[in-house]
């Protein structure tokens, strides 16, 4: 029987293997755990397929530099009522934002709310609220509309439980 010698391999060709296994093993290490950081990454190299899913968040984000939201940029405001008015039975106002004045119109019931832009193009609604707490002041009805004369104004008109015209309390809200 013939004795097969098996032939070692260089020392150079050793240590060219060891340099190539651990350089591979080195980058995907580096890839697997995250160790790339900002100084190997070429700005504006990166897509959002490049990144992890909700790996970018509001403490990475500099909000400062994000431009305006285009459907925020036409209305003005990002969310919710615009103007408002909490209004007292004598026609006083008792919170508001986004209002010129509102008065009682006559003795029951009729009231006005000026605001300070057109609302023309704007959602509005009424409800009766009640200035001391007590629910009894909450029964009655309320109606509101653009005013006639005023693009900026609404005419809001309260009644008792039975329907007749009485002064109520009440908050209006404007959607725009």
């Amino acid at each position: 029987m013939r004795k097969i010698r098996k032939r070692l391999p260089s020392p150079a060709m050793v240590v060219a293997l060891i340099a190539l296994f651990s350089s591979l093993g080195g980058v995907s290490y580096g890839l697997a755990k995250g160790a790339i950081n900002g100084r190997e990454v070429k700005n504006r190299s990166l897509s959002g397929q490049d990144l992890r899913k909700n790996s970018v968040g509001g403490q990475v984000i500099q909000e400062s530099d994000l431009g305006t939201v285009p459907s925020a940029a036409i209305s003005g405001q990002t969310s919710g009522a615009t103007h408002f008015a909490a209004v007292s039975t004598e026609g006083l106002p008792l919170q508001n934002r986004g209002v010129l004045s509102t008065f009682k119109i006559g003795e029951d019931g009729d009231y006005q709310v000026v605001f300070n832009k057109l609302i023309t193009n704007c959602a509005y609604t009424a409800t009766i609220a009640s200035e001391t707490g007590v629910a009894s002041a909450l029964r009655g009805q309320i109606g509101v509309g653009l005013a006639a004369s005023d693009n900026r104004a609404l005419v809001v008109q309260t009644t008792n439980a039975s329907g007749a015209p009485a002064k109520r309390p009440f908050h209006v809200a404007v959607f725009c």
